[in-house]
C-alpha cells in the first residue's frame, strides 16, 4: 500500500473514532433526561411562527408582538401532545365569550339570534357592546375554527389554547385566524352602528330582533341610533318588540302609550312601562288625565309609579285623586315610601297632612322618612299660608303636636305642627 493511501485510512479512522467519542463524552456529561425530538420540532415551529407573524422571543419558549392595537402573547406548555396557549390584549371590554360545555349553559347565555352560534358559544356581558362585538362576519369566523381550538374571552383579554397542531404553518394559520376575529370585533369603532347593521332589513328576522332589543333596552344607546331602532322594531309582529319601540318614540309614540296605560286589560307592569315612558313635554291636560288614572287603579305599581312621575312634574289633584296618592303611604315600604312623600310634598294640600303626620310620628321606622315627611309638611304648609280657614301649619311648641294657630287674617283657626323636638 503506499504510503499516502495509509495516510489517509489513518485519518478517516481517526475522524471517525473521534466522532464516536464525541457522542459517548456528550451522553455521559449531559445534564438531566434526554429532550425529545417533538420539543425541538415545536420550539423550531414556534420560532418560525413568532418570525412569521413579526413576534419577539421573550425567552423560556414565550413570545410577544402587536397586531392592530392587540397585544399578543404566546407559549408553549408542553410539547406531547403540543399545546400553545395564546392570549391576546385588547379585545371589547364588558363582554365575556366561553365554549359550550353542557347545554344548561345556554340558559345563561345572551341571545344574538343565531343558533348555530348559541349551540356552541356562550355570550355574556353588556347585550349592546356583545352583539356589537359578535357581528355575523365575527360570528362566521368563529364557527369556521376547528373544535380543538378552546376561547375564552372575558372583560377585554381572550386567551386560546390550541392543542395538537401539527407544524407552524399550521400554527401561523390558526393564529391569524384568531387575530383576524379579534380585530373584527371592532373595538374602535362605533357600537350603535356596529349593532344596527345587524338590525337593519336585509338579515334574519331573529337576529333583527336581539340587535334592536339591545339598543332599545340600553341607556347607552345615541339618541338617533335609538329612534333608528324604534322604528324599526314599531314594524315587528313581536308584541313585546313593539311595545318597546313605542316607549322609545317619544312624542311620537304618545297615542299609542295613551292607549297601552288606559288599557285595564293589559298586565299591569306594561301599563306601568308606558307611563314611565310618557315624555314630559306631553300637553298637561292628557298628562293629569294619564297620572289620575293610575292613582285610582287598585294596583300598587302604576301608583307608585304616578308618584315618581309626579316629582317630576307636579299637577294639581282633585281631592280624591290626592286621596289616593296619599294612601300609598299606608301601602308601600319604606324603600318606596319616600317617593309618595316627595309627590306630595311637590303637590299636596293639606288635605295630605293627616297621613303625613302618622309617618312624623312614628309609624315608619326609618328615621330618614321620618324626617322626609316634616319636610313635605312645611313645604305644604307653606304653599297653604293663605289658604281657607282649617289649613295646618307649623307652631312653636313641640314638634309632632297639633295646636291651633294664632287667630290671624290669613290663618284664623287653622291647625299647625310644632317645629321642635323630637323623635
Amino acid at each position: 500500500m503506499e504510503p499516502t493511501t495509509v495516510l489517509i485510512v489513518a485519518a478517516a479512522a481517526t475522524v471517525l473514532a473521534g466522532g464516536f467519542l464525541y457522542n459517548k463524552l456528550s451522553d455521559w456529561i449531559q445534564i438531566g433526561p434526554p429532550i425529545p425530538r417533538a420539543l425541538y420540532d415545536q420550539r423550531n415551529d414556534l420560532n418560525l411562527m413568532a418570525q412569521s407573524l413579526g413576534m419577539k422571543h421573550l425567552g423560556d419558549h414565550e413570545y410577544r408582538g402587536y397586531r392592530d392595537n392587540l397585544q399578543i402573547s404566546m407559549k408553549a406548555l408542553s410539547a406531547e401532545p403540543p399545546l400553545v396557549v395564546l392570549q391576546i390584549e385588547g379585545t371589547p371590554r364588558q363582554v365575556s365569550l366561553f365554549p359550550v360545555l353542557v347545554a344548561e349553559a345556554r340558559e345563561a347565555s345572551l341571545g344574538t339570534g343565531d343558533a348555530a352560534f348559541e349551540q356552541r358559544f356562550m355570550l355574556q356581558g353588556d347585550s349592546r357592546r356583545a352583539l356589537a362585538a359578535m357581528s355575523v362576519e365575527v360570528r362566521a369566523q368563529l364557527l369556521a375554527l376547528p373544535s380543538y381550538v378552546a376561547i375564552h374571552m372575558v372583560d377585554g383579554t381572550m386567551a386560546v389554547e390550541l392543542s395538537g397542531v401539527a407544524d407552524a404553518d399550521a400554527l401561523v394559520t390558526l393564529t391569524e385566524a384568531v387575530l383576524a376575529i379579534c380585530s373584527g370585533m371592532g373595538t374602535g369603532e362605533d357600537i350603535d352602528q356596529r349593532v344596527l347593521r345587524a338590525a337593519r332589513p336585509g338579515g334574519a328576522e331573529e337576529i333583527r330582533e336581539e340587535a334592536l332589543t339591545a339598543l332599545l333596552e340600553s341607556s347607552e344607546t345615541a339618541a338617533g341610533a335609538r329612534r333608528e331602532a324604534a322604528w324599526m322594531a314599531r314594524a315587528f309582529g313581536d308584541p313585546e318588540l313593539r311595545l318597546l319601540a313605542v316607549l322609545n318614540l317619544g312624542m311620537d309614540g304618545l297615542e299609542e302609550m295613551l292607549v297601552i296605560l288606559f288599557n285595564t286589560t293589559l298586565h299591569p307592569s306594561a301599563r306601568a312601562r308606558a307611563l314611565r315612558a310618557l315624555p314630559s313635554e306631553m300637553p298637561e291636560d292628557r298628562y293629569l288625565a294619564a297620572v289620575t288614572s293610575a292613582l285610582l287603579s287598585p294596583d300598587l305599581e302604576l301608583k307608585t309609579t304616578a308618584a315618581a312621575r309626579l316629582m317630576r312634574r307636579p299637577v294639581a289633584l282633585e281631592p280624591e285623586v290626592e286621596a289616593a296618592l296619599t294612601a300609598v303611604l299606608g301601602l308601600v315600604d319604606d324603600s318606596q315610601k319616600s317617593i309618595v312623600i316627595g309627590a306630595l310634598r311637590e303637590m299636596g294640600t293639606v288635605r295630605s297632612v293627616e297621613l303625613l303626620l302618622v309617618e312624623v310620628d312614628g309609624r315608619s321606622i326609618d328615621a330618614d322618612i321620618r324626617d322626609q315627611a316634616r319636610v313635605a309638611i312645611k313645604v305644604i304648609q307653606a304653599r297653604a299660608l293663605h289658604a281657607e280657614a282649617g289649613a295646618f301649619s307649623l307652631s312653636d311648641g313641640q314638634f309632632g303636636e297639633l295646636s291651633l294657630s294664632a287667630p290671624g287674617e290669613d290663618r284664623t283657626g287653622g291647625l299647625s305642627l310644632s317645629e321642635s323636638g323630637g323623635e
